[in-house]
């Protein structure tokens, strides 16, 4: 029942400026859906045939968040009141569209098998790196919060290993701490000001040119950013390393912590992040941590020397 595509790939720009049908053929014509298929497949034959079209449920779900569809509730009588949207992601003219029931079932399934997602989406960006380069480019890391649709409750949230314990910890050890349940969170807005929401907390590495999201990790929102960045900096390390020999990490100054220094120079990355802190001028160095002569005049930074981990700086011009 699914539609054979010819896969392509597209630049952003261009593809908003497509006919809704037209944009739907080039979104999900590079996705290959055998695995996330395979997890909806009769175990024997005997019994009724499948009458479901799950490859369309998968693209409906994608479009959902595309179109900013709320609900599922809503996603349905989208589907069933608009044959455009309908026939973009692969129902027949003919299907029905699917129940909630079905729809809240096949969420449940993919819950519990997110290892399947995951590679589908690292093969997926491996054809775009094919095309476009993205693991050479230098990454962003951030996180953004993720607003729950259930009410909220009290909870007693548990204490996260630090930065300094995760170093000891792999990956899958510290990612099995975090929990995933809807929870407040808070944190400041670009006017300075605290934000509070109730739900989750998503920390995104994002490759700086192209845009494209490489790693993602969902955790309740009250753990803090700094807490959430090691799991994810190395899952982004990995995919980095055969093709850049120093990658650059951008952050903001809530990730200024010894230990994300430590474990990004531990991987061959070099971190750029705001100083959280602004050192206290004895004349021995200035604001931003730089040092100073006699006269206290800044010196300039020239460069970094990986054989003594150390920075280079050449003498103020013209005052000492």
């Amino acid at each position: 029942m699914s539609i054979i595509q010819q896969p392509t790939l597209f630049d952003i720009d261009y593809l908003e400026k497509l006919d809704i049908q037209e944009k739907y053929k080039e979104i999900f014509s590079p996705i290959d859906w055998t695995k996330a298929l395979d997890l909806f497949q009769k175990d024997t034959k005997v019994g009724p045939s499948i009458t479901v079209n799950y490859e369309a449920v998968l693209r409906s779900l994608m479009a959902r968040i595309d179109q900013k569809i709320p609900t599922q509730k809503a996603l349905i009588q989208r589907l069933k009141s608009d044959l455009r949207l309908k026939l973009s992601v692969g129902f027949l003219y003919s299907d029905p569209i699917p129940s909630e029931a079905t729809y809240s079932r096949v969420m449940a399934t993919l819950a519990t098998h997110l290892s399947v997602l995951e590679r589908m989406n690292q093969q997926l960006l491996q054809l775009i790196h094919e095309e476009l380069d993205i693991f050479t480019e230098n990454m962003a890391i951030d996180v953004t919060s993720i607003e729950a649709r259930t009410k909220p409750v009290k909870t007693d949230n548990p204490k996260l290993p630090s930065t300094e314990t995760q170093r000891s910890m792999t990956t899958e050890e510290t990612l099995e701490t975090f929990p995933s349940y809807a929870s407040w969170g808070v944190k400041k807005n670009s006017q300075g000001k605290n934000y509070f929401w109730f739900g989750y907390k998503g920390t995104l590495a994002v490759s700086t040119k192209s845009q494209y999201i490489l790693n993602m990790h969902i955790a309740s929102a009250f753990a803090s950013d700094v807490t959430l960045a090691i799991p994810t900096i190395r899952k982004v390390a990995e995919r980095l390393k055969s093709e850049k020999e120093t990658s650059y990490f951008s952050l903001d100054k809530g990730y200024d912590a010894k230990e994300i220094y430590q474990e990004c120079h531990a991987l061959g990355i070099e971190p750029t992040i705001p100083l959280k802190r602004v050192a206290k001028n004895d004349g021995e160095v200035d604001a931003h941590y730089a040092p100073t002569c006699l006269l206290e005049y800044s010196y300039k930074y020239d460069s970094y020397d990986k054989r003594y981990g150390a920075l280079k700086y050449t003498r103020p011009e013209n005052h000492c």
